[in-house]
């Protein structure tokens, strides 16, 4: 097996919407030498891997699994990688040209197990951005509070596997919390780009996750458990920026929060032995309404 310095891993399941452009915006990144990209198609239906098929300018190694779950994708993308380097990036993301080389290189240079980066959110649904502005001034930003799961690196060496979790990012961000703070660092000098959830279903869809991963974690992982599902809520930047569209926004959130713990809790102890082996889309956060070209001029 040919060694490689640098893997680069991306489980998909029913990503049409999103994975040309994904792989166009790595196709163009500053990449280091001997870079090898492992797909995972975690049991996929649409035309997934036939947009993947259509990318010509770099080599790709394609793994199909059943549908187990992402953290399976992910962890079968450690067995099948052959080098002690791995960067997971999820096919919503679209990565700056030196988003790779900075985790690598940070990786390198350091005993880390693991490199969380900053994500910049590209949505372009007027009434979303405001409602998200708005939360930011009544709450702690969500972004500084956790380890992003949708683009990470880790070195193979110390950071072996994920256990079988809902979420790489819950699982990350308690690790990092009440892990080895030594091990794991989050780096908002690397930047990538997503969408946050634009429609109130797939924000509810968000939430009600969140809460999952929290009482997976609380009742699997209890060393981590004091990690909050959610950031909480600053009051004192409630009262001091009170307005309609702050007030607004802080009653959708607590109507969203509460949907979420009631919803979450009956799925979770409902479905107890089967969960964390779904993967629920968020069709919102597709990358289909995104130009490319608008995303190299930001």
């Amino acid at each position: 097996m040919e060694n490689y310095n640098l893997t680069i891993g991306i489980p998909i399941h029913n990503e049409e919407e999103s994975i040309k452009k994904c792989l166009e915006a790595i196709g163009q990144s500053d990449l280091p030498e001997k870079t090898e990209i492992i797909i995972c198609d975690n049991g996929s239906t649409d035309k997934s891997i036939d947009f993947v098929q259509e990318v010509k300018n770099i080599k790709i190694k394609v793994i199909k699994e059943s549908k187990l779950g992402k953290i399976f994708a992910m962890n079968k993308i450690i067995e099948e990688s052959s080098s002690n380097f791995i960067i997971f990036c999820d096919a919503d993301i679209l990565v700056k040209h030196d988003t790779f080389k900075k985790i690598f290189d940070r990786l390198r240079a350091s005993d880390l197990h693991m490199v969380g980066i900053g994500l910049v959110d590209i949505s372009k649904n007027r009434f979303f951005k405001w409602y998200y502005h708005g939360l930011e001034k009544i709450q702690k930003d969500e972004v500084s509070n956790n380890v992003m799961g949708g683009c990470f690196g880790i070195n193979k060496k110390r950071f072996v596997k994920f256990p079988p979790v809902l979420s790489t990012d819950f699982f990350m961000s308690a690790y990092y919390y009440f892990g080895d703070k030594n091990a794991t660092v989050r780096d908002d000098s690397i930047g990538a780009y997503y969408k946050r959830a634009n429609t109130i279903r797939d924000i509810l869809m968000k939430k009600t996750r969140n809460r999952l991963k929290y009482l997976q974690i609380k009742k699997e992982f209890p060393e981590l458990s004091k990690l909050p599902y959610e950031p909480t809520i600053d009051y004192h930047k409630f009262h001091k920026n009170l307005g309609f569209g702050t007030f607004s926004a802080f009653l959708l959130y607590s109507s969203f929060e509460g949907i979420a713990v009631i919803v979450g809790t009956i799925i979770f102890y409902a479905k107890l032995k089967n969960i964390g082996y779904t993967w629920r889309k968020a069709k919102s956060t597709k990358l289909q309404d995104i130009s490319f070209l608008e995303i190299n001029n930001i």
